[in-house]
């Protein structure tokens, strides 16, 4: 059975599924669940459906954030989603950690939030009841009041999620502490990234009343920070884990933290919590090497304008080589029309594009 087969790598792999039509004994006996992930999994209902929605949510947003660049977050339908580059403790690979990570943080929160899952509940905040004066200069009397509202409960899909997470990793050597590091990045990057709704009420229209409460933004937002985060990403280096957890002579592991080596003239900066680390340095992308989860930049779609200076520019994303330009034909909505009340319509019709493509 393929979905079967696919559930023997990690949890991620769930997000290719439907796992509301596969009984939940084949789901949790698959060997790439721990015994930790098991337990939770029976004690917390709703969980694999919260995950596998993380799961499906982190991919999604690899590849809209790498769409434009020589590595573009390829996803593979056999037994490992993101293919051979998980063998590589890279830049791309830490990437991969921290967003499926925020990815079931996020969907735990947000399925909280729903009421699906039946053992959490909304965050109230640390204020409440204490209202918040509008304009403070005023009285009260002559204003009304802004009350915090019902949060979303990122403690909760934090802890979850954190919980389940990190029970993938069973050793504790040093690749374990940097996957470890980046899922916590990804956790920091759901809890950065919330953002404050507010809603007005009265009849006045005026909103001199409102509830504000902390929520989950949308995930692409998470996806911006980590992209960043990505692009500063810090190179450790790795020894060998001894048993006072000293990792040679270079660096130490305390808790979660890892020291970055460096000479005296270094400048040195302890990776913070929302930091990206990796241990080796990315394989070449420009060229096809499976073995090392490369699938070139052949083929792919680049944008020759002279102003095009970023990633998705064809001098860059072509690696040097040459592009050709191709006509491509098809249907697209055109003449758009806003019809009162509230309906939009559209045409179709049939486009001649010019597009760009690496040799």
């Amino acid at each position: 059975m393929e979905a079967k087969s696919l559930l023997k790598e990690y949890f991620w792999s769930l997000g290719q599924i439907q796992v509301n039509n596969i009984p939940q004994h084949l789901l949790i006996n698959s060997y790439r669940l721990t015994r930790q992930q098991k337990l939770i999994i029976e004690t917390t209902p709703k969980l694999l459906e919260s995950v596998s929605r993380g799961a499906s949510l982190a991919t999604q947003e690899c590849r809209r954030q790498f769409q434009y660049r020589k590595w573009n977050c390829p996803i593979h339908t056999s037994q490992s989603v993101f293919g051979r580059i998980l063998k590589k403790a890279c830049r791309e690979t830490a990437f991969i950690y921290a967003i499926t990570s925020a990815g079931a943080t996020y969907a735990l929160t947000e399925n909280c939030a729903k009421g699906l899952i039946k053992d959490c509940s909304c965050r109230q905040g640390n204020s409440i009841p204490q209202p918040k004066l509008l304009n403070p200069h005023l009285p009260p009397k002559q204003q009304e009041l802004i009350y915090e509202g019902c949060h979303d409960n990122i403690q909760y899909g934090y802890h979850r999620g954190k919980a389940f997470v990190d029970a993938t990793e069973g050793s504790r050597d040093f690749h374990a502490f940097v996957n470890l590091h980046n899922n916590e990045a990804g956790r920091q990057a759901v809890i950065d990234s919330m953002v404050i709704q507010c809603k007005c009420h009265g009849v006045s229209g005026n909103c001199n009343v409102k509830t504000c409460r902390k929520a989950l933004p949308k995930f692409s937002e998470v996806g911006k920070r980590l992209i960043t985060q990505y692009d500063t990403a810090a190179k450790v280096q790795a020894a060998q884990i001894l048993s006072t957890r000293r990792i040679g002579k270079s660096a130490r592991v305390l808790g979660d933290e890892i020291s970055i080596p460096r000479s005296k003239s270094d400048i040195f900066r302890q990776p913070q919590k929302q930091d990206l680390i990796f241990i080796e340095d990315s394989p070449n992308f420009c060229v096809k090497n499976v073995e090392h989860g490369s699938m070139g930049t052949q083929g792919r779609y680049c944008n020759s304008s002279l102003r095009a200076k970023g990633t998705e520019g064809c001098d860059v994303l072509c690696c040097g080589r040459q592009f050709v330009k191709e006509k491509l034909t098809g249907p697209e909505k055109c003449n758009c029309k806003f019809i009162w009340c509230c309906e939009v319509t559209c045409e179709q019709c049939i486009v001649t594009r010019e597009y760009s493509k690496c040799k």
